[in-house]
């Protein structure tokens, strides 16, 4: 079993470790990218229960054009608030390595008619 959630939007940068904001803002960008997660799950998961004991998680950003060139290692740390929505929305029972694991890389693509997107796609990992 497996589901493919598409969030419109991409991580803002104020998520990036590296980023040099004020807490207010990264806090903001947090909210933001967990409840469109969050909403974006909970509608997928019609039941309302863990989904997935154990998941592997392979992730597609879509951007607008090549300007940007985004850090893999970065981009795990940016995609926490997201993880999290997941996990309010009953996809995964927690974020820990044990529950979770990505699938790297994680992919890019540049498509203006799609961008801002990440696309989530969450499979059983049960061995």
């Amino acid at each position: 079993m497996s589901i493919r959630l598409e969030i419109p939007m991409l991580p803002r940068s104020e998520l990036n470790p590296n980023a040099r904001v004020s807490p207010f803002k990264r806090a903001g960008a947090t909210a933001e990218l967990r409840k469109a997660a969050w909403a974006i799950a909970y509608n997928a998961n019609p039941a309302h229960d863990i989904m997935f004991e154990k998941a592997k998680i392979r992730v597609t950003l879509v951007y607008p054009d090549h300007r940007v060139t985004p850090d893999p290692d970065n981009l795990i740390s940016t995609l926490k608030p997201a993880l999290d929505g997941l996990v309010d929305a009953k996809i995964i029972p927690n974020d820990t390595q044990e529950d979770v694991r990505y699938v790297l890389p994680m992919l890019h693509e540049v498509d203006p008619q799609r961008a801002p997107l990440t696309i989530m796609e969450v499979e059983d990992d049960r061995a």
